[in-house]
């Protein structure tokens, strides 16, 4: 935590601590929800892998890549209102690695996503569909 300058707020003290609370946050939040979403997304021990636990997986991703596009911006609010110079530069570069990591979060998740959308329907031919066969029940028109 960076030292107190005498022209502070007394809540400047308080805004850092919410802001060490937030990079705790957005450090380990996306870790774990991409570990959880790879822990449902694998097969273990000849299991397989169905469509909820898919879901559960992209859901994962899609909170840790919400974590890491949310909490950058608002520690940069934070350092930004307490008008604290360092903790903006390093809240920068928090949005930077933020977008990077929340954009392959994403990616992942609308991945996860699209896997579990039910297959397209066959079409069958309109119309009726005859064929000949060699022998009595021939049922096609012309004989």
């Amino acid at each position: 935590m960076d030292s107190p300058r005498p022209d502070q707020p007394p809540w400047a003290e308080s805004v850092a601590a919410l802001r060490i609370l937030l990079a705790v946050v957005w450090l380990v939040v996306p870790a774990v929800a991409t570990w959880d979403a790879l822990m449902y997304s694998v097969a273990f021990f000849g299991e397989s892998v169905d469509r909820q636990d898919i879901l559960k997986a992209a859901r994962y991703l899609g909170i840790g890549a919400a974590v890491a596009f949310g909490v950058p911006p608002a520690g940069l609010f934070l350092a930004t209102w307490a008008d604290n110079r360092p903790a903006i530069r390093r809240w920068k570069v928090g949005c930077a690695l933020g977008t990077l990591v929340g954009a392959l979060l994403f990616a992942g998740c609308v991945s996860f996503l699209r896997d579990t959308r039910d297959p397209a329907p066959r079409h069958s031919p309109t119309g009726t569909y005859c064929a000949e066969y060699s022998g009595p029940p021939n049922t096609c028109p012309g004989g």
